[in-house]
């Protein structure tokens, strides 16, 4: 992810300053993040270009304290962020009626005020399943999954251990600009390698054995295979690491794979394999290490 880390050719503070600006608003003085920049515009945050900081109503101090805490330490170095993938039939005791899911203090899922439906923190996405209001709590099909982003990685040290075998990380935060320079790289150099070899149709194996793909150093590493369809088409299956694969129910065109292979080479992560198989509308069971093409099951777990 970029910019865990300051931006310093934009310039700016190095550690972390709260004050009064005046009578009815304070100010906040902090280097970049990404995850704070999208919570201080919830918070009603106005950014002052002139003076670099980011001026919030007072009544928002207590909420400003809590997500300072959460994401830097007093020097203005990022606290280590995490990535999550959370299965609510293990993390929710059978049975337990509750009004909201709450993570590390924030509310990741809710009942809409109207009971129309649930709402999703900004910062979350369900991936697969439904969530659904049922009597005074929160219900959920059999296979509910989500994806919570940017939490403090010390949460999991507190969860019990019941809990905690039902959270898989996806993502560590904290890349520095020259680690993310390199990583984005090297996506570039996979992208580029894997066009050639679809245009020069170097996938093609009668014997579907995976074919590796020439790639840099760092990051994931691309395997492909392919097998010709009736329609005259090709059929991908994209490989990643080794942990997973990936398969489409159709055939792919070459933007298709192109467009897959790049969804994944920007996130430059361990969760790439995770993320390639959402991207084709499949998501990953993680029991299984295998993307998942099945429709969720209805029904209270």
């Amino acid at each position: 992810m970029a910019g865990q880390a300051w931006r310093a050719d934009a310039g700016g503070p190095t550690g972390v300053n709260l004050s009064w600006y005046d009578d009815s608003n304070i100010s906040v003085a902090c280097p970049w993040n990404p995850l704070f920049v999208t919570e201080a515009r919830v918070l009603r945050g106005k950014w002052n270009p002139d003076r670099r900081m980011w001026i919030f109503p007072r009544d928002e101090t207590p909420q400003i304290r809590a997500l300072l805490d959460e994401i830097f330490y007093a020097d203005g170095s990022p606290a280590p962020g995490i990535d999550i993938l959370l299965d609510l039939n293990q993390f929710l005791p059978d049975g337990l009626l509750v009004p909201a899911l709450e993570i590390a203090g924030r509310r990741i899922v809710s009942i809409r005020p109207d009971r129309s439906g649930c709402q999703i923190d900004h910062q979350a996405s369900l991936i697969h399943g439904v969530i659904f209001p049922e009597g005074e709590g929160l219900g959920w099909s059999s296979e509910a999954f989500i994806e919570v982003r940017y939490l403090p990685e010390e949460y999991l040290s507190h969860l019990p251990a019941d809990q905690r075998s039902a959270v898989w990380v996806l993502a560590r935060h904290g890349l520095d600009l020259d680690e993310l320079r390199r990583h984005e790289l090297a996506a570039a150099v996979r992208l580029s390698e894997l066009r050639l070899a679809i245009e020069h149709e170097e996938l093609a194996d009668p014997g579907l054995a995976p074919t590796p793909l020439e790639h840099a150093p760092s990051g994931p590493a691309w395997r492909l295979r392919c097998r010709p369809n009736p329609d005259g088409g090709r059929q991908v299956i994209v490989h990643l690491d080794g942990c997973m694969s990936t398969q489409s129910t159709r055939t792919l065109t070459t933007e298709e794979v192109l467009d897959l292979a790049a969804r994944d080479a920007r996130l430059c992560s361990t969760c790439g394999a995770y993320r390639t198989a959402r991207a084709l509308g499949a998501p990953t069971m993680p029991g299984s290490r295998r993307a998942s093409f099945s429709a969720p099951g209805r029904g209270r777990a």
